[in-house]
C-alpha cells in the first residue's frame, strides 16, 4: 500500500469515461485510480506517478482524435521501456488485442469489469459485496 492510507494506487488507461468512473467507484476506497484517456496523457500520468503505481491497466485501443483511435501496444512497450517492472493488465474489449497486448508487456489480460475482483484477490483488500478473506 503505497500512499500510507491502506489504498493502491492504479494507473486506468482507458478512453471511456463511463468506465473510468465505474472503475473508480467500484474500486473505491481500496484503491486510488489515476485515468488517462489518451496516449499522450498516459505517458503524463505515468511519469508523474511511476514509482507509486501498483498496478496499471490499459485498454487496448484509445483515441488519439475524435475519428481516429490507435491501439496501445506501443504505449505498453513504452511503460516498459521506462523501467516499469510493475503489474501490468490487459483489458480491452477484444480477447484478441488482449493477447497482443500481453505480447507487447502486459503480465496478464482480464475483461474491464473483472477488475475488482482482480484487484481484491490479487492484493487482498475488500472491494465485492462479498470480499475475500486473506
Amino acid at each position: 500500500m503505497v500512499n500510507g492510507q491502506g489504498e493502491i494506487l492504479v494507473l486506468l488507461i482507458e478512453d471511456s469515461q463511463l468506465i473510468q468512473t465505474d472503475m473508480k467507484e467500484l474500486l473505491h476506497p481500496s484503491a486510488q485510480v489515476i485515468a488517462a484517456l489518451t496516449p499522450d496523457e498516459a505517458r503524463q500520468r505515468f511519469q508523474e506517478n511511476s514509482k507509486n503505481l501498483d498496478l496499471i491497466v490499459v485498454d487496448g485501443e484509445l483515441k488519439v482524435t475524435p475519428t481516429k483511435t490507435e491501439e496501445t501496444c506501443p504505449l505498453i512497450r513504452w511503460i516498459r521501456g521506462q523501467g516499469y517492472t510493475g503489474l501490468m493488465v490487459a483489458s480491452s474489449g477484444i480477447p484478441s488485442l488482449r493477447q497482443k497486448q500481453v505480447k507487447a508487456g502486459c503480465d496478464l489480460e482480464l475483461e474491464k469489469y473483472g477488475l475488482p475482483y482482480f484487484v481484491e484477490r490479487q492484493f487482498c483488500v475488500p472491494i465485492t459485496a462479498d470480499p475475500l478473506h486473506c
